[in-house]
């Protein structure tokens, strides 16, 4: 190789380097500068101004330990309830990147940092995916070391792989950056930081569309989060946000816990006419108390959810009880479907008054009791026959062994004492509440298991279940040969007791759902560990008496925050 070409090589390769530098030094001052990193979300079917719960506490790293404080769920739950949400895999991830790109970009932050991150005041709103669950998550906190930590990285951390600026946030006349945070397996999460205020939302799709560019109506409810100088609450449209005494994020005290009746009744509001929200809230001080609220606006709850006549009716020791204040008008989009707005029309006016639903430890989780009132009792007669067609019409599913054109098993009545009917069809189910060898028409099933589904009227009172033994319990209850609700509640008034439960009941029938889950054949291993750690929680919690759930004897005459009570239902004392 001659002079020339060694000349003409080193030249280049100088060359090279200097375009390979120039390259680097563009990049690095030209990224924190260029436009926003495109974020392709999915737009989440959610409403920010409506979250499904609400929480606001002084501490969230302490809020797990604190529910604890409990009596009856300190004997449930243990110190690995705990030890979850302190090591749970999503935090996990999150820590391990927030310290990588600490560490890497020579950022002076901590573990304390880290840690102090959760025991600052902080608000979080949650609400509900497509499977039900709580999903979606919003925090806003005040400045504390979260906020110090991500501010900290967005300066000076914006060309690292796992953070991108992805859009701008005009609050009170700033620009205030909003940024993406990749973290575990396919995981991000927005935040922004403006004055003393942060807010991070758990899923880009929160915020953002398919395009990756910025809703304006939900751009806009988060400007006004982050805007530190309003004095409205973070969510003003929200039932879970009334309350007079509603402290600043930064005077919080202790923990408050909402949850809004729509989802807790799985948009089945007509069912809970008048109760918006429950709350529970935690006391800081020395005693270290829970109580119970409820968002009631009285105008709208039929007959002042007066349920005394209800518990005289059902069948004693129920697992957990429950009196639904039922706005019979409004819910007849549930029978509209499936027989007609017309004959909807027909019998859900004849009903009154609140109805009840119960769970018993001798039957399944599947298969609850119904109970409700007519309006008169003279209706009982005519509206049979409306009755009957609507079960025959909508229980029911296609049977193998049926043997008839219908496809579905024949309804059978049984005229009983007095006034009372009853209708049943069986419906074969692997998990039904009886076994195919009790069936009357034994091969004719074509599982193992089957529901006997029973309807029945009887003394001005409509009694419904999958399963039936539950049914012939309360008619017994109808013509006292088997004791009511009632009788284990002591001399204390009965009018304002919304709910009762038996922890012994409960138990059983949560061992007996637990169980039935987990066959020996199938998970040995889990079926194991349930009888290892979840038998002696499970006889801990039978230890408790029957509690019942009270409202004020006098309701308020104005929508607002009403105290509840949990009582000892024998003896009427509080628990």
């Amino acid at each position: 190789m001659t002079l020339a070409n060694h000349k003409t090589l080193l030249l280049s390769g100088l060359l090279l380097l200097g375009l390979s530098a120039a390259a680097i030094t563009v990049q690095a001052i030209w990224r924190p500068l260029a436009p926003h990193a495109h974020v392709a979300a999915q737009l989440a079917d959610i409403d920010l101004a409506q979250p499904d719960a609400l929480i606001r506490s002084e501490r969230l790293s302490a809020l797990p330990r604190d529910l604890l404080r409990v009596p009856l769920l300190h004997e449930v739950l243990s110190e690995d309830f705990v030890s979850y949400y302190e090591f749970n895999e999503g935090r996990l991830s999150l820590s391990g990147t927030l310290r990588r790109i600490a560490y890497e970009h020579q950022l002076d932050l901590g573990d304390e940092v880290i840690r102090q991150a959760l025991d600052a005041p902080a608000e979080v709103a949650l609400w509900h995916g497509d499977h039900g669950k709580l999903q979606y998550w919003l925090l806003l906190g005040q400045r504390n070391g979260l906020t110090r930590l991500l501010q900290g990285i967005a300066n000076v951390a914006l060309d690292d792989s796992q953070l991108k600026n992805v859009g701008k946030l005009e609050v009170d006349g700033d620009k205030v950056a909003l940024y993406a945070l990749a973290y575990g397996y396919q995981r991000n999460l927005l935040f922004a930081v403006h004055g003393d205020r942060l807010v991070v939302l758990s899923d880009p799709g929160m915020l953002l569309n398919e395009n990756g560019t910025l809703d304006d109506e939900r751009s806009e409810q988060i400007i006004a989060l982050l805007d530190g100088s309003s004095k409205k609450p973070a969510w003003p449209d929200s039932a879970l946000a009334k309350d007079s005494d509603n402290p600043r994020l930064d005077k919080i005290k202790g923990h408050q816990l909402s949850v809004s009746a729509h989802f807790l009744s799985f948009g089945y509001q007509p069912f809970f006419p008048g109760i918006e929200a429950l709350r529970f809230d935690f006391s800081a001080d020395a005693e270290h108390a829970w109580d119970t609220r409820a968002l009631v606006n009285p105008a709208l709850l039929p007959e002042q959810w007066n349920s005394a006549s209800l518990w005289q009716v059902l069948p004693t020791d129920p697992a957990a009880c429950v009196s639904l204040p039922v706005d019979w008008a409004s819910a007849g989009h549930v029978l509209d479907a499936v027989m007609g707005k017309d004959a909807a029309g027909i019998v859900l006016p004849a009903f009154s008054g609140p109805a009840a639903i119960c769970w018993y430890g001798k039957s399944r989780l599947s298969s609850p009791l119904f109970v409700a009132r007519f309006d008169k009792p003279e209706l009982v007669a005519s509206m049979k026959p409306s009755l009957e067609k609507a079960f025959t019409q909508i229980i029911g599913a296609y049977e193998e062994k049926a043997g008839n054109a219908d496809g579905r098993l024949p309804v059978t009545s049984h005229q009983g004492v007095g006034d009372s009917t009853e209708w049943q069809r069986d419906v074969s189910a692997r998990y039904g509440s009886a076994d195919a060898t009790e069936a009357k028409l034994t091969d004719t099933i074509s599982s193992d298991r089957y529901f006997p589904v029973t309807l029945a009227v009887a003394h001005g009172y409509v009694v419904f279940s999958p399963d039936g033994a539950l049914v012939d319990d309360a008619l017994a209850v109808l013509e006292k040969r088997w004791p009511a609700v009632a009788d284990s509640m002591g001399n204390a008034s009965r009018e304002h007791v919304v709910a009762q439960l038996t922890p012994a009941s409960m138990a059983k029938l949560i061992e007996q759902e637990s169980f039935a889950s987990l066959p020996q054949d199938q998970e040995p291993v889990f079926r194991n560990a349930a009888t290892q750690f979840l038998i002696p929680k499970l006889h801990a919690l039978g230890a408790y008496p029957a509690l019942t759930l009270r409202l004020p004897d006098t309701l308020p005459t104005q929508r607002g925050w009403i105290a509840v009570q949990w009582q000892s239902a024998a003896v009427g004392s509080a628990h």
